[in-house]
């Protein structure tokens, strides 16, 4: 018996260490986030999830790649087709594909007007894209912790690492911005601009692959 308790003490105690520990990064990082210019705290899982499970209540349904999400504002389609609630249904490197294809058809409300808008770009049709690994990243994913309030911040490694460099006053020459709405679009701006920055990488790309006239002729028959 007295070897049980005093074995029991050093555990106790170190759990209540461990436990003050990660108390106190947590609370540093959420504070850190908070204090941090709108727009520069990475983007994180909650928004990502938020997209991927929102509920069959739209409209109408944007889906594509990058180009998608950060070009497409629904709020001011809405300005205009004000009868129609609708969701920015873009992820990186989206490919135009029967799953990302279902998944927007899913969302779409029973008895709504349901319309799909496609979002073609040249990557969206490549074998590449056609993965969707973005969207499936998500749409296995355990939902419930991450649509918590700030629990998913506390379990996300970018916003660590964000805190971290904010702790050693480290900054960035380039400053991009990354503001995300709750309709799925990302208001997105790069201080200073540059045009061109992503040249090179597409270059690279398009030199390795082509669009996939098999993909184009699916997406086709899927649309029918």
């Amino acid at each position: 018996m007295h070897l049980s308790i005093f074995n029991f003490k050093p555990i106790k105690w170190t759990t209540i260490f461990f436990l003050v520990l990660v108390s106190a990064i947590g609370t540093f990082k959420i504070w850190s986030l908070q204090q941090a210019e709108p727009g520069l705290r990475p983007l994180t899982d909650k928004f990502w999830v938020e997209k991927t499970f929102a509920p069959r209540v739209f409209d109408l349904v944007i889906i594509g790649d990058s180009r998608v999400y950060r070009a497409i504002a629904p709020s001011v389609m809405e300005q205009i087709l004000s009868n129609y609630k609708i969701l920015n249904f873009g992820y990186s490197s989206g490919g135009l594909e029967k799953t990302l294809l279902q998944a927007a058809e899913h969302k779409l409300k029973v008895g709504g007007k349901k319309v799909i808008v496609l979002g073609v770009t040249p990557y969206s049709l490549t074998l590449s894209a056609a993965k969707n690994d973005h969207y499936r990243q998500y749409s296995k994913i355990f939902a419930y912790p991450y649509q918590v309030t700030e629990l998913g911040s506390l379990i996300s490694p970018e916003d660590s690492v964000f805190s971290v460099t904010r702790l050693l006053k480290k900054t960035e020459k380039v400053k991009y911005y990354q503001v995300p709405h709750s309709d799925g679009w990302i208001e997105s701006n790069q201080i200073p601009e540059n045009e061109s920055s992503g040249y090179k990488e597409y270059k690279d790309r398009f030199s390795k692959e082509k669009i996939s006239n098999e993909l184009l002729k699916k997406m086709i028959e899927q649309v029918r």
